[in-house]
């Protein structure tokens, strides 16, 4: 217990640290931007490379992508049920109910709660995540809500994603070998501490952008819990259809299976969604919305991933 609770403290200690530095103006909105930027192009990138150059690639990683591929496709076709009904429906319930913040907030919660020692399976689903995002949320988004025709560039961007990126190098070196040879080669040693260092920084300053970007608005209450219901839903309905039909009868049974899994589908919605929202002209309300909803989600986020590391240790 007492362990645990030491692994709690800091989360809270720095996302009310992230909320002290903007309230205070410690740290100007411009350099918290700049932080997030190197955060998600620099050191979590290296936390997944790290990750997937060191993994033992297995026949059941394969299933667990096609398999969270599966869930992440329902959730958007459950949502857009649930959107059909009138007291339900707000024009972007399927972005707020189908995507997940995995690079900013599942991640670091989970290293932080679990270790990057036990990130192989949550790793794989955020790869089938990421994939997912690029080639189905990200296109629908720009043709639905931008008008956008597609075209083969929208494709080309699945790979300049760093997240992709970095799943593809540490993948790469994994299958080609050059994970030993970098273990062996004084080189080599010193490009993987690099990376080491770089990913150790993550977890802080992502805990502190979070408490620094955290924006509950009172205006907007009602209509962000409307749309935390409907995420809820889907989330609670698709994610124990999948669970019980299909995962437990084709995956290995394990408690970081079921640790993983629960972890995923309880992080909150798509972070980037109310800059992706900004870029529409005239949308400024519904950008405030979802941001309040992205506020009140990843607060009840760290509860939850609290709750579940109290629940099922590790």
């Amino acid at each position: 217990m007492l362990e645990m609770i030491g692994k709690v403290l800091p989360i809270i200690f720095l996302f009310i640290l992230g909320v002290w530095f903007k309230y205070s103006g410690f740290i100007l909105d411009q350099s918290m931007k700049d932080i997030k930027k190197i955060v998600l192009n620099v050191a979590l990138p290296c936390v997944l490379c790290n990750t997937f150059l060191n993994m033992e690639v297995k026949p059941e990683h394969g299933i667990l992508v096609i398999l969270t591929l599966i869930l992440l496709a329902l959730f958007m076709i459950c949502s857009k049920l649930l959107n059909s009904i009138p007291i339900f429906h707000y024009k972007y319930n399927v972005y707020v109910s189908t995507g997940y913040g995995f690079g900013l907030m599942g991640m670091t919660l989970f290293i932080m709660m679990f270790g990057a020692e036990n990130l192989e399976m949550f790793s794989v689903m955020g790869l089938a995540h990421e994939f997912f995002i690029w080639v189905i949320y990200y296109i629908l988004f720009r043709v639905e809500m931008k008008q956008e025709k597609i075209d083969i560039y929208m494709f080309i961007n699945v790979f300049k994603s760093p997240i992709i990126l970095g799943i593809l190098v540490g993948l790469l070196a994994n299958f080609t070998g050059i994970s030993t040879y970098l273990n062996l080669n004084p080189i080599g040693q010193g490009i993987l501490s690099t990376m080491d260092y770089l990913s150790n920084i993550s977890a802080p300053f992502i805990l502190i952008s979070l408490g620094y970007g955290t924006n509950i608005n009172k205006k907007y209450l009602k209509e962000s819990f409307k749309l935390i219901i409907v995420r809820a839903l889907t989330i609670i309905t698709v994610g124990i259809g999948v669970k019980v039909l299909l995962i437990d009868n084709l995956m290995p049974q394990s408690l970081l299976l079921d640790v993983s899994y629960i972890a995923f589908i309880a992080m909150p919605p798509m972070l980037i969604l109310p800059l992706l929202i900004s870029q529409i002209e005239g949308e400024k309300e519904h950008e405030e919305i979802v941001s309040s909803t992205m506020g009140i989600c990843s607060i009840f986020n760290i509860i939850i991933f609290v709750l579940i590391a109290f629940a099922m240790p590790l």
